[in-house]
């Protein structure tokens, strides 16, 4: 019968308990990191769209006064557009 009874060891118990909250703490740990790392993404995302959406604005603004004949420095003023950008607006 005292085959069948295991030894506890007080130690060993520990160092087991230890073992799974270091994995637990991992785990949650990871999961933490991937919901703020995927916030983070979603927010430079949108901030990457606005900025490319405000510059499709500003070369269609300058676009339109291209075609009603205003000067390249004015549009440059209006736009914030660098010379090159209003040279190569059709």
């Amino acid at each position: 019968m005292n085959m069948l009874i295991a030894e506890y060891d007080y130690d060993v118990d520990i160092a087991v308990q230890r073992e799974e909250e270091r994995e637990i703490a991992l785990q949650e740990g990871i999961v933490q990191g991937e919901a703020k790392g995927f916030s983070l993404g979603i927010a430079q995302g949108k901030l990457e769209g606005i900025s490319e959406g405000s510059y499709k604005a500003k070369l269609e603004t300058a676009k339109l006064m291209k075609h009603t004949n205003c000067k390249r420095d004015f549009i440059m003023q209006m736009t914030g557009l660098t010379k090159e950008e209003v040279e190569s607006i059709s």
